[in-house]
């Protein structure tokens, strides 16, 4: 049986704030293209600090993991709370980046039962 990621991993977390915010992520690939323009996606790879094939995969769409999404974004001058739809004001909210780990991880455990429910009616 394979080890079960904790419910405050990290990943998770990350995981879930992109799936709630999945329309406002998936417009990352758009903005890297008008930014890229002319240049080679291993040229923008370079600068970013990522490998070609990353600015490829963002580029078509797929989700970046949590480095290379701060990458992107810090070359992009964007602040990552505008894909995750959070609002900042002169530095985050605590209360509001709280309430939206503790909804992520409620989602992680309601996902992680079904999962959970199915493995065991797969097993029997």
């Amino acid at each position: 049986m394979k080890a079960a990621v904790p419910a405050s991993s990290p990943l998770i977390c990350w995981l879930c704030l992109c799936i709630q915010n999945m329309s406002k992520l998936h417009e990352l690939k758009n903005y890297m293209k008008l930014k890229r323009d002319s240049q080679t996606m291993r040229e923008a790879g370079n600068e970013i600090g990522i490998s070609a094939t990353s600015v490829l995969r963002v580029e078509q769409g797929h989700l970046p993991d949590v480095e290379t999404f701060g990458k992107v974004c810090k070359w992009l001058k964007i602040s990552p709370a505008f894909f995750l739809e959070y609002e900042e004001s002169n530095g985050a909210k605590p209360e509001a980046a709280q309430m939206q780990i503790r909804l992520a991880l409620e989602k992680v455990n309601e996902l992680s039962s079904i999962i959970q429910t199915a493995e065991n009616v797969l097993a029997d």
